[in-house]
Order: C-alpha cells, then sequence, then structure tokens
C-alpha cells in the first residue's frame, strides 16, 4: 500500500507511428496513481507505466487497450504491516501415488532483499511435535531479492522452477502427510511462521486450522492468496488451488 511500482507494456509488432493507448484499474480505488492514457512510440517494442497502490489491500487488474488490442495484468496490494519478513508461501506435501513433487515455497514481500544466514526451515511431525527434517536456506544463496522465490522441494519441484529461483533440495518423501503435519520457518531474529495442514499443531498452527477437506486428491498445494499476504491466521492465509505453482506467482482461484 502506498508504494510504487512498474507495469511493462510490450508489443510483438511495433505501432508504425505513436499511438495513444488507455488505461483502467478494476477496483479504481486501489490505485492512487495510474496515467489514464499513454503514448506507445512508434517502432518501439515495450514501455514502461507507472503506479501508486492506495491503502486498499487486495488485487487490481490493470487493463491498456488500444483499438481492439487489449492487456490485462493482475497486481497484488499488501499492506505494509505484512512485509515483515521471510513466509512459507505455497506447500505441495502430497501427490499421487510417489511423493515426487514435494515443495515447501518461501517468499520475500518485503521492498528490498533478505540476508538468508540464520534462516531455516523445520519439518514437524503432528504425532510427537518433533522435527524430522531442518534445512538452512543460507544453503541456497546469500540472500532473497525483494519478491523473490526460495523452494526448498524434491525432483519433480525443482526441476522446472525459472530462471533466477533459489532452491534447495528435498530427499524423496521429504514431506509426511500423516494428517496433521506442519512446516515452520525460523527467522534469523527468532521469529517463525508456521503452516500445520490436515489438523491443528501446537507451535505450527497460526490463528485457526485449515478447514479439514481442503482437499482429499492429493492434486494441488496450499497457497497464501495474494502472495506474501500475512495476518497469522492459517485458515484466512492460505486456501487450495489445484495448480502448484513452485518459484512463481500463485494460481489464486485456481
Amino acid at each position: 500500500t502506498g508504494d510504487m511500482a512498474t507495469l511493462r507494456l510490450t508489443v510483438d509488432v511495433p505501432f508504425p507511428v505513436d499511438t495513444d493507448l488507455t488505461l483502467s484499474a478494476d477496483p479504481a480505488a486501489s490505485l492512487a496513481m495510474l496515467p489514464e492514457e499513454i503514448t506507445f512510440p512508434a517502432n518501439a517494442y515495450m514501455l514502461d507505466v507507472p503506479l501508486t497502490a492506495a491503502d486498499v489491500v487486495g488485487e487490481v487488474t490493470v487493463t491498456a487497450s488500444a483499438g481492439e488490442l487489449e492487456a490485462q495484468a493482475t497486481v497484488g496490494i499488501l499492506d505494509v504491516m505484512l512485509g515483515a519478513g521471510l513466509v512459507i508461501n505455497e506447500v505441495d506435501y502430497d501427490q499421487p501415488g510417489q511423493d515426487d513433487a514435494e515443495f515447501v515455497e518461501i517468499y520475500n514481500p518485503t521492498n528490498g532483499p533478505i540476508a538468508l544466514a540464520g534462516h531455516s526451515l523445520e519439518m514437524v511431525n503432528g504425532n510427537n511435535g518433533e522435527v524430522y527434517g531442518t534445512y538452512m536456506l543460507a544453503d541456497a544463496g546469500e540472500a532473497l531479492a525483494p519478491g523473490g522465490y526460495l523452494v526448498v522441494g524434491n525432483g519433480g519441484a525443482i526441476a522446472g522452477l525459472p530462471d533466477g529461483v533459489l532452491s534447495i533440495q528435498l530427499p524423496a518423501n521429504g514431506l509426511q502427510n500423516g494428517g496433521p503435519d506442519g512446516v515452520r520457518l525460523v527467522r534469523a531474529d527468532g521469529t517463525s511462521d508456521g503452516l500445520a495442514y490436515e489438523g491443528a499443531m501446537d507451535g505450527i498452527t497460526e490463528g485457526d486450522p485449515l478447514p479439514g477437506d481442503v482437499s482429499d486428491t492429493g492434486l494441488g498445494a496450499l497457497v497464501r492468496c495474494p502472495d506474501g499476504a500475512d495476518s497469522d491466521d492459517n485458515a484466512t492465509d492460505f486456501s487450495f488451488t489445484a495448480e502448484p505453482t513452485p518459484g512463481a506467482p500463485n494460481a489464486c482461484g485456481g
């Protein structure tokens, strides 16, 4: 909220002359500044457009149009209080048959890089509360860029990660799914971010637990919508999507 960002408009075939484009936002109140009209220069392939978020948390759809041509982008707006540190952003803990695409995605919702030294991801057994796996995030790199993703996953999850996404290898069946089980991100300052699935867990669940019927197919992931939104309540922050997106924006509503 209140922050500035840039959207980039691109064309496959340049306009032969300077061309006026109209811009709109839905809901309009989500943006404090968006030019209503811009000029796309002749023979250019891209144009950057500035926008400023208002004090409205949620998603806003920005539309650019010129005649019959139209392009849209969806932008997530977070409250400034939500960007305090790294968060668990997406978890896929179960697949049909062999669990060969499990992952936990870590996200940096802040406006600056976060050093990874001292940060760790813990896998916690729901039966006895014991930590059965610990991964030091610094093993993936020195820092996570603003808006960046780090994926702790096994082969099927990290094989096709977008370029530049940090990763740590998770062994086969590295995430338990006995219900309940959970994951906990321990930050360098000693604070933590936790998610329990298929039930509540002391020291892991934040606020209310997820409903027990988020998915019974094993096809999908638990995601924050929008990315990074953190109210310290698992039931509010996470939802089920049928489309896992390790290392990329979450498929909200999918």
